[in-house]
């Protein structure tokens, strides 16, 4: 994945999945969607420059996700539902917490928030941002996507 405007996003669902790629990619970002969390781990390893990630993600969750994020120094949005505890939880791994039903707008709003913080600060980051999008089927539009079944 590399430098630049890169995004990783995993999701359960095919529908939101397709949505978020095709807002990221007319904003200018390379989308990449994973449907795992094995899949997420392993893009993980090419450096995105942002991971956005459900909080639902079968056997694991976005949480899980978020911590494998801030080791490798990228910022993480989570999306769930509304939860004081998840949202300390994610505070915890320097990850942003958003209601799932958050408006487009506002994740896009943060997502490009969290990567000005990214460039100002060098390599170095004090927050996290994640979407990952676990996906049980391929999907059309912008973007790619590995370890489909």
């Amino acid at each position: 994945m590399g430098q630049g405007k890169a995004v990783l996003i995993v999701s359960e669902s095919e529908k939101r999945a397709t949505r978020f790629s095709a807002m990221l990619a007319n904003a200018g970002y390379r989308v990449t969607i994973a449907d795992t969390f094995d899949a997420a781990k392993k893009q993980l390893a090419l450096g995105p420059r942002l991971v956005i990630t459900d909080l639902k993600l079968g056997a694991y969750n976005g949480l899980h996700v978020a911590l494998r994020a801030k080791v490798a120094g990228t910022p993480t949005i989570v999306l769930g539902p509304p939860d004081s505890v998840l949202s300390r939880d994610a505070a915890a791994l320097d990850a942003i917490y958003l209601p799932e039903e958050a408006p487009d707008q506002e994740i896009l709003e943060m997502a490009e928030q969290l990567l000005d913080e990214k460039r100002r600060s060098g390599n170095g980051w004090g927050m996290g941002l994640a979407l990952v999008w676990n996906l049980s089927t391929a999907r059309a539009g912008a973007g790619r996507r590995t370890s489909f079944r």
